[in-house]
């Protein structure tokens, strides 16, 4: 807790950070962010439509959409974020660990273009119908290594 109330202090005194909490109840989704502000982080459907279950088809995916992202750093105007995604089974064996998926060879991305992002989750092997999984989705800023928004839930798989 102390922790928290230092970091909150801390962006008051500078004004230039963002602190926040999300629970989505139905999906289970939580979303903390540092540095980051953010309009709205949401699960979607392979038809890009709200999820309304925490279950997931063989086959079908799970999105982790992002929109409304600023408060990037600014590198000659670009900015530079970084998207990874890593899902454990129940005996934390990592079955899925994408890093780094923005990357562009280096030429980053105007902040227009980096303010909605997403990063997908595909159910298939290794993964096992009848199992339950947690992923995390993290994004953070390449230039400002303090800021990032971290997404995690669990589905299970179908």
């Amino acid at each position: 807790m102390k922790k928290i109330i230092v970091l909150a202090m801390v962006c008051v005194v500078t004004a230039a950070c963002s602190v926040g909490a999300k629970k989505d109840l139905i999906t289970g989704l939580s979303v903390a962010n540092v540095g980051f502000a953010y309009d709205d982080v949401t699960l979607v459907d392979d038809q890009n439509q709200p999820l309304t279950t925490k279950e997931l088809a063989m086959g079908k995916s799970i999105t982790v959409a992002m929109t409304g992202i600023r408060n990037y750093g600014l590198d000659n105007g670009r900015v530079f974020p970084v998207l990874d995604i890593t899902v454990v089974d129940k005996a934390d064996t990592v079955v899925l660990d994408l890093k780094d998926m923005l990357a562009n060879d280096g030429q980053g991305y105007t902040p227009e273009e980096a303010s909605s992002l997403s990063g997908t989750i595909t159910a298939g092997a290794p993964m096992k119908p009848g199992e339950t999984y947690f992923a995390r989705v993290r994004l953070y800023d390449y230039v400002n290594l303090d800021s990032k928004l971290v997404a995690n839930f669990e589905f299970v798989v179908k």
